[in-house]
């Protein structure tokens, strides 16, 4: 039978991660909805950028555009910040996924706890 400190950390460890992917969706949402303002309301910026680096690197051109100050728009201000940073909370949480898991295999093979 399993052990119940296995079923505790694996379900821990689930739960983080799935938490962790949708905030990441949401996050990337919000960049992808950034991009897309830049795109639309700064054609000229926008076209001075190479298009590998668009697809490849989109936090790199917010921050390169917030840098050089080339939009200057309250709407960009407001929402830049918000895309800037991984969420503090996305990493508390992929952090407590990856102990959890940690914790389970080091019981399974230290403790003698059962899978």
């Amino acid at each position: 039978m399993t052990s119940i400190w296995i079923k505790v950390f694996v379900s821990l460890a689930a739960l983080s991660a799935v938490y962790t992917f949708v905030r990441e969706m949401q996050h990337s949402g919000r960049r992808r909805r950034l991009l897309t303002w830049v795109r639309d309301h700064y054609p000229l910026e926008w076209g001075e950028i190479h298009q590998g680096r668009r697809w490849l690197h989109p936090t790199a051109i917010l921050a390169g555009l917030d840098r050089s100050g080339a939009i200057s728009h309250p709407h960009f201000a407001q929402e830049y910040p918000r895309v800037k940073r991984w969420p503090r909370d996305m990493t508390v949480a992929f952090a407590v996924a990856c102990a959890a898991m940690a914790t389970a295999i080091l019981g399974s093979q230290y403790l003698g706890w059962t899978w």
